[in-house]
């Protein structure tokens, strides 16, 4: 979990500069090496993005055009997803539907933060700023 705590720490740092992106859960992280004071494993990075920014798609082909791979939230809007309807009307949930239309992740892998790695990331952020 220590790369993963690293590699997340180097995201949310390098992304505060673009005030319409979100990673989700970075107000509230501990960063703390004892594993009782963890709160998050970070195997995913999710991002959401604030109203009046691009589009999702077009902030995920950035991502995909700089070699890295995006998914969607999981799982959204669960009530979207085709097993749901089994379980009837259950009504709408814009939280959630905001969510599925608004964000996107990334794998955060256990491996060290690289020079290659960072170059990549400082790539997108740059074509990111310049939108």
């Amino acid at each position: 979990l220590g790369f993963r705590m690293k590699f997340a720490k180097f995201i949310i740092d390098v992304f505060k500069p673009i005030s319409w992106i979100n990673i989700v859960g970075s107000k509230r992280i501990s960063f703390t090496d004892s594993h009782e004071d963890r709160n998050h494993s970070w195997m995913n990075i999710p991002f959401t993005l604030e109203n009046g920014s691009p589009k999702v798609n077009e902030i995920m082909d950035i991502f995909e055009k700089h070699g890295v791979e995006t998914r969607p939230i999981i799982t959204g809007n669960f009530m979207m997803q085709p097993a749901a309807s089994y379980l009837g009307s259950q009504g709408y949930f814009p939280n959630a539907q905001e969510i599925s239309e608004r964000g996107f992740m990334v794998g955060c892998h256990a491996m060290e933060v690289t020079e290659e790695l960072q170059t990549t990331v400082h790539n997108i952020v740059k074509t990111l700023q310049d939108l």
